[in-house]
């Protein structure tokens, strides 16, 4: 006997199945188990998407900022984007990445649970974009780059600085100063 499988294109995350196959012969009876699995996409999401989801094989993607590195030999680091903070147990290629704290990466991997707690467990980092920290006086002194990423830090305050808006409940405009000099932020989420 020949069985043909179909399985429809799979637009969520990897899948599996057990099929079980079952055929009498006189007075015996013949089984057969396969486990098959799927590929599927890899979904893009938030932290506290990822956060929420079931433990699987589904791939997510995410991206954010190393807000800590907690182990550098594994690759145990925090990634923190708008919506909360994802534990990452296992960095594949840690050593070789050149990770730090404050890095802009984006990595994929499944969603496991360690006692209770959630976490993405062995990614691979898909890209790291490395940030610099620098005062707001070196920051204002810089050359219009959009490749290159900074860190700058401050109290927020409204801008003093002309045809500037202070709006931070609907478009996330303030002004960052440090006493002495101020970078006014146009829109943050």
């Amino acid at each position: 006997a020949v069985v043909q499988l179909v399985a429809a294109a799979n637009a969520g995350g990897d899948r599996s199945v057990q099929l079980t196959f079952m055929t009498p012969k006189g007075d015996k009876e013949y089984t057969a188990v396969l486990d098959l699995t799927q590929k599927g996409s890899i979904i893009d999401a938030t932290a506290a998407e990822i956060n929420a989801a079931e433990d699987g094989s589904t791939q997510y993607r995410i991206t954010g900022v190393v807000s800590k590195v907690a182990n550098t030999k594994y690759g145990n680091l925090y990634i923190k984007d708008a919506t909360g903070e994802v534990y990452v147990y296992g960095t594949n290629d840690f050593a070789a990445s050149g990770i730090e704290e404050d890095d802009i990466v984006t990595v994929v991997g499944p969603k496991t649970s360690h006692n209770g707690a959630p976490q993405m467990k062995n990614v691979t980092v898909e890209k790291r974009v490395p940030v610099q920290d620098i005062d707001l006086a070196s920051f204002r002194a810089l050359k219009n780059n959009k490749e290159a990423w900074y860190k700058i830090s401050g109290t927020v305050v409204k801008s003093s600085e002309e045809g500037t808006k202070f709006d931070l409940e609907q478009y996330g405009n303030f002004a960052l100063s440090d006493g002495t000099t101020e970078v006014y932020v146009y829109g943050v989420k």
